[in-house]
């Protein structure tokens, strides 16, 4: 039976590496203004710090470019950095992490079975329901995705491809591609940050928010509302000069809103994940 186990917390690991008070006050302050937070809310930051332990993620890549991946890494505010070692256990990421075949799996199993409840689970990637497309240590994908998501906190779809389906889904879809967020076990909660790329900022802050807070509130969609806001997604498209992509020919036109929403490029709807995407489609 799987027992939780105690963890310390990044406070408490922190001094165990030599940090005083006086630099975890500054890291605290560092990461406060990173999330874009006034300085008042400091106090909040510490306490979370002083009484959680990091985050322990479990990150799994299905039938994607590594995009979200590669995004990641790149976050600037607050950069990987700061979440990676001052907020998240990043427990696993094959793109990532040093190890992997029987050991790398192996770790997916301790992480489930001594933080059951207590881990997230990111995944970027959709998954294909076709026998034999896509398998992890022998096993379907959709099968490992599911086992792991049965013991999650939440599971969070990074990208388009583990929100939507992405590309893989597209016609003729000849894996039978689903997103991720298809196969969630009823009960644990899930969040998608779509994208092609998702946002490195709009990834990092929903990862730092479970950690100071809880997971955030989303909207319709199960985005993030606190980075999708309304006006991201209702703002009237306004006629433009941009390119058309048809099957045969990339054409130059100016494009009104009935135009622009009947070829998909611009139009009221966006499914991105910031305040100033409406034009993006992704």
């Amino acid at each position: 039976m799987a027992t939780a186990v105690k963890r310390k917390t990044i406070y408490e690991e922190q001094r165990e590496q030599g940090v005083t008070r006086r630099e975890f006050l500054k890291v605290a302050t560092a990461i406060t203004m990173a999330l874009g937070l006034k300085l008042k809310m400091v106090p909040t930051v510490v306490h979370a710090m002083e009484t959680r332990p990091r985050l322990p993620v479990i990150w799994m890549d299905f039938q994607s470019c590594s995009g979200p991946t590669e995004s990641f890494i790149r976050s600037y505010q607050p950069n990987m950095q700061k979440v990676l070692f001052d907020m998240i256990a990043l427990e696993y990421n094959g793109a990532l992490m040093a190890g992997s075949g029987t050991a790398a799996e192996e770790h997916i199993l301790k992480i489930m079975n001594e933080y059951p409840g207590e881990y997230i689970l990111a995944a970027e990637g959709s998954l294909p329901l076709l026998p034999g497309a896509l398998t992890i240590a022998g096993r379907p994908a959709e099968e490992t995705f599911r086992e792991v998501a049965a013991k999650a906190k939440a599971v969070v779809a990074m990208g388009s491809c583990a929100t939507w389906g992405g590309i893989p889904a597209a016609k003729p879809n000849p894996t039978l591609a689903k997103a991720v967020t298809d196969f969630v076990p009823p009960g644990v909660p899930f969040i998608r940050i779509p994208g092609c790329p998702p946002i490195g900022e709009v990834m990092t802050n929903t990862l730092a928010h479970i950690v100071i807070w809880h997971a955030p509130e989303v909207d319709e969609l199960a985005r993030p509302g606190v980075l999708s806001p309304p006006a991201a997604r209702q703002m009237p498209t306004p006629p433009v000069l941009m390119l058309v992509c048809t099957p045969r020919r990339l054409t130059t036109r100016v494009l009104g809103k009935a135009l622009a929403v009947q070829a998909r490029c611009r139009g009221p709807m966006t499914y991105n994940a910031a305040r100033n995407c409406a034009g993006t489609g992704a």
